[in-house]
């Protein structure tokens, strides 16, 4: 009863901080990612007789961070219609493809040469720092009708569930010696592709029959809270069969995206609201797990590894806007403005419960990946009209 007690009074200091960090946040036009990370950070340093105040069990972190995982991963997937698909559009999910292959390439390989841990781990934190959240800045700043913030918007949407997906199944070859993989390819195919077909069957099958009788029988108190119930559902079916929960929960979202539904304005309600909660949460366990040496030689590695990540994007937009008719402003703010948002921090929080060599390294780099992308986008939307234009900055 007491440990129950003592979670509960942590759960509840954890939440209220988290609301008032956000308030604070939104009072001085600063994106809530940093003063929510800052503040999980402050409350980890409170200590009494040696351990720290606010603590939880390694088992309810484990339980939270996969809901938290299938709420993201569904609510970024369930964005995308397949109708309003364009030009523009296969033109951000062009940028996506170019950026990710070049991250895996090339950002693997500065990892490495600097910190000399496990490729397979090299390569999922390249795969995750794919992933961008503009929303994570651009939500503090009146919005304009502008082709470069639309874009961004664009290319978010889609390497969300990639940048989610891709890291665990690149860890699920975690012990298979490079050699092995590669002289017995098919046989590593093989089990993969079983994950693919099992994840995407689960997700289609179930999210055609929740949704169809969601539209059928219809209940204004229920129907909201199921939508949580089959997410979670989605993700421990296709794990027990064997596929890929993440990809699963994924598919489910792109099903609830585009299926019809009368109510279904209502139902995002409740599932938004459930996430930005989510998303509180665990922008505070970040801080509060995850140990970021403050040391002159992170920094400056750190920092050296950014620097690559922002070449490797400058050369990712070069390469898929060579034919577009954009300014050199437009595409040095489409390169500069890639911050890591709640989809980033829910996979590092994930990560946080492995147990592998090198893992640490990963979760330090990922935080320090966050505080400095979401900075510099934060002062480069501040100055949005130059880069822009005017019209940038029109309400």
């Amino acid at each position: 009863m007491a440990e129950t007690l003592t979670i509960l009074t942590s759960l509840a200091a954890l939440l209220l901080v988290g609301i008032v960090a956000s308030m604070i946040a939104t009072k001085l036009k600063l994106p809530d990612v940093l003063i929510l990370i800052l503040a999980g950070m402050g409350i980890a340093q409170i200590t009494y007789k040696g351990a720290a105040v606010v603590q939880f069990p390694t088992s309810f972190l484990s339980a939270i961070s996969i809901l938290a995982l299938v709420m993201i991963v569904f609510h970024s997937s369930s964005k995308f219609k397949f109708r309003e698909l364009d030009t523009f559009s296969f033109k951000a999910i062009r940028l996506t493809v170019v950026f990710l292959v070049m991250c895996l390439l090339f950002l693997t390989i500065a990892t490495y040469l600097v910190y000399r841990i496990p490729v397979i781990l090299c390569l999922a934190f390249a795969a995750l720092m794919a992933g961008t959240s503009p929303s994570t800045t651009l939500s503090m700043v009146k919005k304009g009708k502008n082709k470069i913030m639309s874009f961004l918007e664009i290319e978010s949407l889609v390497n969300t569930p990639l940048i989610v997906l891709l890291p665990f199944v690149i860890l699920g070859m975690w012990g298979i010696e490079f050699n092995v993989l590669l002289t017995r390819f098919v046989e590593q195919i093989s089990p993969f592709l079983q994950q693919i077909i099992t994840g995407v069957g689960a997700g289609i099958v179930l999210g055609i029959i929740a949704f169809e009788i969601m539209r059928r029988k219809y209940s204004e108190k229920y129907s909201p809270i199921a939508i949580v119930v089959i997410a979670l559902l989605t993700y421990i079916l296709a794990e027990n069969l064997g596929g890929n929960g993440v990809l699963s929960v994924a598919v489910l979202g792109l099903v609830f995206g585009n299926f019809h539904l009368k109510e279904k304005a209502a139902v995002k309600t409740f599932e938004t609201v459930f996430t930005d909660f989510l998303q509180i949460f665990v922008f505070l366990l970040i801080g509060l797990t995850i140990k970021i040496p403050f040391t002159t030689e992170f920094l400056i590695s750190s920092i050296y590894i950014f620097a690559i990540f922002i070449l490797v994007r400058w050369f990712a937009v070069a390469l898929t806007t060579a034919k577009e008719k954009y300014t050199i402003k437009e595409k040095i703010f489409l390169t500069l403005h890639a911050p890591k948002g709640i989809a980033t921090a829910v996979v590092a929080f994930s990560f946080a419960t492995y147990t592998f060599t090198g893992i640490t390294v990963i979760l330090d780099l990922t935080l320090a990946f966050i505080f400095y992308s979401v900075i510099l986008a934060t002062v480069l939307t501040a100055f949005k009209g130059f880069f822009l234009g005017k019209e940038a900055v029109k309400e």
